[in-house]
């Protein structure tokens, strides 16, 4: 990893920060999501975020259903997870023009290699299947890539809001499972 990547990184989680300004030119995080009129989508999608999460919205309970997977390197696959709106506002795959994109809420990860170090800062984005209310829990089928070499891996997953923060950057739990790729 460069040094300027680095930096980068550091600056982002320290100032609570994701990296989404180049999301529409990077289909490869955003799920699986089309682009129809904002009233067909929202019935899927949920209530539409319109502006970012107060600070009290920003808690999260993510619970992998698996502590451990082994993949080929590269290889795509799904982790079945259950996540929890601890905070006091709803979150949705709907942004604030009622398509995926800015404000919306979505699982991801990071990946850190066996020393710690990062691998992956910004992984796939796993929609929401709809609003999710404050104590409200939704199973989802979290979409995980493989890094392209061998080894020993943790995969750290948070919540984020495009373009605004990473959950754990607001004092959210975050969930770890061992990734072994072969």
């Amino acid at each position: 990893v460069q040094q300027s990547t680095i930096i980068v990184f550091l600056l982002m989680s320290l100032f609570g920060c994701s990296k989404t300004e180049d999301r529409a030119d990077d289909d490869s995080k955003q799920p699986n999501v089309t682009n129809s009129a904002p009233s067909e989508q929202a019935q899927r999608l949920g209530e539409p975020m319109t502006h970012p999460l107060p600070d009290s919205g920003f808690k999260a309970k993510i619970e992998p259903q698996v502590s451990q997977i082994a993949i080929k390197m590269g290889q795509s696959t799904t982790i079945p997870a259950k996540v929890t709106n601890l905070g006091n506002s709803h979150w949705s795959s709907a942004g604030k023009d009622g398509r995926w994109g800015e404000f919306t809420v979505a699982l991801a990860y990071h990946i850190l290699d066996k020393d710690g170090k990062l691998v992956v800062y910004d992984g796939k984005r796993t929609a929401l299947s709809g609003s999710v209310q404050p104590n409200q829990t939704a199973r989802l089928n979290a979409n995980f890539e493989a890094p392209a070499k061998a080894g020993s891996y943790t995969c750290v997953f948070d919540m984020v809001q495009e373009g605004v923060a990473w959950l754990e950057g607001k004092g959210s739990a975050v969930s770890k499972i061992n990734v072994t790729v072969n």
